[in-house]
């Protein structure tokens, strides 16, 4: 099973960071996991909302500030927002990148400045399906991962958790939801359009689930799982890989301790 740092170690560092993915790479993960947007003059730079609210000093839309506005805003503890040439340049052969398109704008940003960082190991993934596939026409060999919530019903489970801890990102989660199908959909998508694998939420994933998956010869990719008994439940289940907020943690269940 290996390890991916969700959003880097952003249990102990401020996420999507410099700093959470360098703390990442110290730890040994076999990869890291980002979020792309793209900035007002057309720079893909590196958090997961559409807005700087929630995790930055800054207010308003990401896409709304220039790439110097946005690197003086501070994204907790001194830290800016990236750009992702700053964390390809950051993690180099250390670590597989999983660069999670946000915005289908950025694409043709995304492949230009991964093409200018060859000694990069990365993958996509994202709930924008048709943007991983138009991603996968302009990086020849690229592998996309499409993001699924899994099986009808976890849609309202998701959207009363986004409720109670951001009611603000609601409508963008919505949108979200519009596009993305469940695992059998997640499936066939990948299986037509030759991706590695399927990232699917953790929260009731089963056996079957992970037997569909890898019985379709694609890779089963799990997020976001922070708890040390759901950690050794989806390893001993077999998954290919499982992302996390703390990473420490899950490479120490991989260790046996």
């Amino acid at each position: 099973m290996q390890i991916y740092a969700h959003r880097g170690a952003s249990a102990e560092q401020p996420e999507n960071t410099l700093a959470a993915f360098d703390r990442a790479i110290e730890l040994g993960v076999d990869g890291i996991e980002l979020d792309v947007h793209l900035s007002a003059d057309g720079v893909p730079v590196v958090i997961h909302d559409d807005t700087l609210d929630r995790t930055t000093s800054g207010t308003g839309a990401v896409n709304a500030h220039t790439e110097a506005e946005l690197a003086r805003t501070d994204a907790g503890s001194g830290e800016h927002v990236p750009t992702l040439a700053e964390v390809l340049d950051l993690v180099g052969a250390d670590a597989q990148v999983n660069v999670e398109i946000k915005d289908p704008a950025a694409v043709d940003a995304v492949a230009r400045v991964t093409a200018q960082h060859p000694q990069v190991r990365w993958f996509a993934s994202g709930g924008h399906w048709e943007a991983l596939a138009h991603l996968t026409e302009l990086v020849p060999g690229l592998v996309a991962y499409p993001l699924s919530l899994g099986h009808a019903g976890n849609e309202a489970v998701l959207l009363e958790q986004v409720r109670s801890a951001r009611p603000e990102a609601e409508t963008a989660v919505r949108a979200m939801l519009d596009r993305i199908g469940p695992l059998e959909e997640a499936i066939a998508f990948a299986t037509q359009h030759g991706a590695g694998g399927v990232s699917v939420w953790e929260r009731h994933l089963t056996a079957d689930d992970i037997d569909a998956i890898q019985a379709s010869g694609l890779a089963a990719w799990v997020w976001t799982v922070n708890s040390r008994e759901r950690t050794r439940e989806l390893r001993d289940r077999g998954i290919d890989a499982l992302c996390t907020d703390d990473p420490a943690m899950a490479l120490d269940v991989v260790a046996g301790r």
